[in-house]
């Protein structure tokens, strides 16, 4: 008899909720990451071909982010548990 667990996971796996569950996990990563003010300019986040697209409405806060993407790319793929994203592409 299986658990639980291990019926939703592969649940989730067979109707392809895996991916779609990593997206909005780095979404909420992100979010965490860049601090509430920074947050507030960001006015939408999307995950494509595994790119993160965050778009903000302050120049100060594009920059500064403009620094940290290297480290926020690698902050997201860790708590993922492996390569999920292959950038930050910020507009």
């Amino acid at each position: 008899m299986q658990r639980i667990d291990d019926l939703i996971t592969g649940l989730s796996r067979d109707l392809g909720w895996d991916e779609r569950l990593a997206q909005e996990k780095a979404k909420r990563i992100f979010v965490a990451s860049i601090g509430e003010k920074t947050a507030l300019a960001v006015t939408a986040l999307t995950v494509r071909n595994r790119i993160l697209h965050v778009k903000l409405d302050n120049a100060a806060a594009r920059t500064d982010l403009s620094y940290r993407t290297s480290a926020l790319l690698k902050e997201i793929n860790a708590a993922l548990g492996g390569p999920f994203l292959e950038s930050i592409r910020l507009s």
